[in-house]
């Protein structure tokens, strides 16, 4: 197994991985875990994170995003 897959089998992601499965910016998965929207955790500092994203929140998640792109666009 890499050292840092995009996805672990217990639902955990990588911040990469996350990106893929949200359409998603890095940025973007590091403030949401800063305000809690994303769960997740490192070992220590430096270290890869393990974001917790069960299949239905991700497609709760993507269907958000989705729909606020598609409102910036038609506010265009």
């Amino acid at each position: 197994m890499a050292p840092n897959p995009q996805h672990w089998p217990e639902d955990s992601y990588s911040v990469q991985g996350a990106v893929a499965a949200l359409g998603i910016t890095a940025e973007t998965v590091f403030k949401w875990l800063g305000k809690g929207r994303l769960v997740g955790h490192q070992l220590t500092k430096g270290q890869p994170w393990k974001i917790t994203l069960p299949n239905a929140e991700i497609k709760t998640l993507a269907a958000q995003v989705r729909h606020i792109r598609r409102s910036r666009r038609q506010a265009s």
